[in-house]
């Protein structure tokens, strides 16, 4: 069982691996940032600015559905999974400069424009909030909300259904908010990052089989 993938990463997995891996939950959506060391907004993106996008499949495509949402580009219609192939717009000319998804945060000084995930955000010292575009969550993204899932076989397990259960109980909720408000203080500050730790171990779903189970909410 794991949380960390949504249904567009699944759906790929599934059909690569011929898998049997389903969703049984649905926990959070991470709103997409597009972050920029040289410029503030939007409007200053020069033609022909380059744009540090994912080589990964999946994180690519999240990526340019993200640059059409600020205006930037124009995907081809009914794809969801969009690859550069399925530009059919581009004002501005951008250039892409495809990087492996850890390095995205690293090539910010060199480029003029990158999405980055906020953890590589966080683990290198800056804020979600330097983000020079947020995309509005609406129900088009309903495919990139992050999932609870295991296979097949044990969807029904009740171990799996109480784990599902346990992020909106009232033991657990008051913990999830102190892991926000600490993230929200400061993502990298000594003080809030030790509250967060403490408030992680503070978490156990001892009848789904002592399972630990922590989640970061960016907002």
């Amino acid at each position: 069982m794991n949380a960390f993938q949504h249904y567009i990463f699944l759906n790929d997995w599934n059909k690569a691996h011929k898998s049997d891996i389903v969703p049984v939950g649905e926990t959070i959506i991470v709103a997409g940032r597009l972050y920029s060391d040289k410029h503030k907004n939007l409007s200053e993106i020069p033609n022909g600015g380059t744009v540090a996008i994912s080589n990964s499949k999946i994180t690519q495509g999240r990526t340019l559905l993200l640059l059409q949402a600020a205006g930037l580009t124009t995907i081809a219609d009914g794809v969801k999974d969009p690859t550069l192939k399925d530009i059919t717009d581009n004002p501005k000319n951008l250039q892409f400069k495809e990087v492996g998804t850890d390095q995205l945060v690293r090539v910010l000084s060199e480029v003029d424009l990158a999405s980055v995930d906020p953890s590589f955000i966080v683990g290198s010292g800056r804020s979600i909030k330097s983000a020079i575009y947020v995309r509005p969550i609406d129900k088009s993204q309903h495919d990139g909300i992050n999932i609870i899932a295991t296979t097949k076989a044990k969807k029904n397990s009740q171990a799996i259904k109480k784990f599902v259960k346990a992020p909106t109980n009232q033991t657990t909720l008051p913990t999830i908010s102190t892991i926000r408000v600490a993230r929200a203080k400061s993502p990298f500050g000594k003080e809030p990052r030790s509250q967060v730790i403490q408030a992680i171990q503070q978490i156990k779903f001892k009848k789904a089989g002592r399972v630990k189970h922590s989640t970061c909410f960016y907002s």
